[in-house]
């Protein structure tokens, strides 16, 4: 990444604040001078606890064309002060979506990071193929296996902890920016976070997980060949603390405005699009914690006109496992809306997604490069994240 000078700012609302006035926090800010601003939200617009900076930096993306190439990201950094500490969260704006992809609310793919006063990102949603916000992944930890039980034991009540205060944090922020609005150019980067926010603040999975398949169990314990995710191998898996991923898929019409026209190529059938969502599910306590948002170039699960379809879930894995997150771009095939010219289109997408969730496992060569219309979300009727043969490859 090679940072430019600011190139965008914020359209001062009720006063200018110097630069300098936007704390440290958990995202870089590229070597970038922004402007800041203080912004009003609803009936407390008099009280100045949301402030923000905007601007452009230079990545090297890997474009829909299977190309890789720099792009300047406009982006937007800010936080909320709520009485339970700071939520940061940051917005990147990706490509334009297709015409039939776009809704009032939203014209661009986006990709937004949420973290807590400590620095930690804890939920990502990404709008399409593209990682906009690096700094937003999470970075998996090696050798947990090897410390020794008390230190695992130690670590998992902590990182417990930690998810409950940032469930409260959003919660009370979700209230607060209600109404957070941002002047143009950055209207739509607000009204992301702010949507985002209020699904998080009251949406949770209402299923269970079904039995593990033993088969999977037996060749988890046998080494767990074939699997991306350190497996659980204890005999009670509730009681020592591990988790299972659930990956859901939710669905909507595929052309969001007024339904398929007469001229389009797809009038003669209908279609859906699909995204996913990711979670971990902590058997010990029945809680589900968010891991991220799948939006595959349109609109995102919570957003207006999708709804839940069904799940998918990972067999028994160690806690510390994060649900990895693939794309066709992993695998290779441009994206297109109607996927056909070895492309893919937001369908294919949620079957990487799904295998890459649950399994830890890279997987869908086949359905990213061929010429196959798939018009309907992925089957829920997973092996429980398991994937066999050559197509399935480790992360």
């Amino acid at each position: 990444m090679r940072p430019t000078t600011c190139g965008l700012a914020l359209i001062l609302v009720l006063s200018t604040v110097p630069a300098a006035a936007l704390p440290p926090g958990p995202f870089p800010l590229d070597g970038v001078e922004p402007e800041t601003s203080v912004l009003p939200f609803g009936p407390r617009a008099a009280t100045p606890v949301v402030e923000a900076a905007a601007g452009r930096r230079r990545m090297l993306v890997r474009e829909h064309t299977g190309t890789a190439e720099a792009r300047d990201v406009p982006w937007v950094v800010g936080y909320v002060e709520t009485s339970v500490g700071r939520l940061w969260w940051k917005t990147a704006r990706g490509p334009a979506l297709d015409a039939e992809a776009r809704t009032p609310d939203r014209r661009h793919e986006m990709d937004v990071c949420l973290a807590a006063e400590s620095g930690r990102p804890f939920f990502r949603s990404y709008g399409g193929d593209n990682v906009l916000i690096p700094e937003c992944e999470p970075v998996r930890e090696a050798g947990m296996r090897a410390r020794s039980a008390e230190e695992r034991r130690r670590r998992a009540d902590a990182e417990r902890a930690r998810r409950r205060a940032n469930k409260a944090l959003v919660r009370e922020a979700a209230a607060l920016v209600e109404h957070l609005t941002l002047a143009e150019p950055f209207r739509e980067e607000a009204r992301a976070v702010g949507s985002l926010l209020r699904v998080l603040a009251t949406y949770e999975p209402s299923a269970r997980p079904p039995a593990a398949k033993p088969e999977v169990t037996a060749r988890s314990t046998a080494g767990a060949t074939g699997f991306g995710y350190d497996q659980c191998t204890s005999p009670d898996p509730v009681e020592d603390g591990c988790i299972r991923h659930l990956v859901e898929i939710w669905v909507g019409d595929a052309s969001y405005s007024s339904g398929w026209s007469g001229n389009h190529p797809f009038a003669f059938q209908l279609g859906e699009h699909s995204a996913t969502w990711a979670w971990s599910f902590d058997a010990l306590y029945e809680e589900f914690v968010w891991e991220w948002t799948s939006n595959n170039h349109g609109r995102g699960p919570g957003d207006g006109g999708m709804y839940h379809a069904c799940d998918w879930w990972s067999n028994w894995i160690e806690w510390w496992e994060i649900p990895y997150r693939a794309t066709c771009d992993h695998v290779g095939g441009t994206y297109g809306f109607t996927s056909t010219n070895g492309g893919h289109n937001c369908n294919d997408d949620s079957y990487v997604n799904l295998i890459s969730a649950s399994a830890g496992q890279i997987a869908g060569t086949a359905v990213c490069t061929d010429s196959w219309v798939r018009k309907y979300h992925p089957a829920c009727s997973g092996e429980f994240g398991y994937c066999s043969g050559c197509d399935c490859v480790n992360y």
